[in-house]
């Protein structure tokens, strides 16, 4: 009985392998950072986490942007874009808690993956500040950096390159 089974079971098992392989998907390509650099404006610890929309799932993550702890200087929201090239990543986040000059704004990051340790050598660059679909953004046109982290570390994961 036991023989009869053996080649049963190693055809259904092989068999599942090869379809759950066709359908697997690998991780999403990301950037991950809990940082802290100083702006001409003062301290700004940012903490980000930007999946990489991947395999038919769309690009997913969360900033936090906190320059000196308090309500008008914080902001935070989802991000809803990531583009992941070598060792550097830009995403676009839509502010959405916090900071009412911000709230209502889509801010695009550029991050860099200087290598490690982080401080000394990665960099985080806003490039632009628009208006979210249907918002008003006050912070209109700000770019700000690149700036060279002080604190922290962040990672650029690339699948094809790390």
């Amino acid at each position: 009985m036991q023989r009869k089974l053996l080649p049963i079971v190693s055809v259904l098992v092989l068999s599942l392998l090869v379809v759950g392989a066709a359908f697997a998907s690998g991780p999403a390509e990301k950037a991950t950072g809990d940082v802290g650099f100083d702006t001409p404006w003062g301290w700004v610890d940012l903490v980000f986490d930007a999946h990489e929309a991947w395999d038919g799932r769309p690009a997913k993550g969360w900033l936090s942007w906190d320059r000196g702890g308090t309500y008008a200087s914080s902001w935070s929201g989802p991000v809803v874009a990531t583009n992941v090239v070598d060792n550097w990543a830009t995403f676009t986040v839509r502010a959405m808690y916090g900071n009412p000059a911000v709230v209502g704004c889509d801010l695009t990051f550029k991050v860099v993956d200087g290598g490690e340790p982080g401080v000394g050598y990665d960099t985080v660059n806003l490039l632009s500040v628009v208006h979210s679909p249907g918002d008003y953004c006050a912070a209109y046109g700000q770019i700000q950096g690149p700036y060279t982290i002080d604190a922290g570390n962040l990672q650029v994961h690339n699948y094809g390159y790390d």
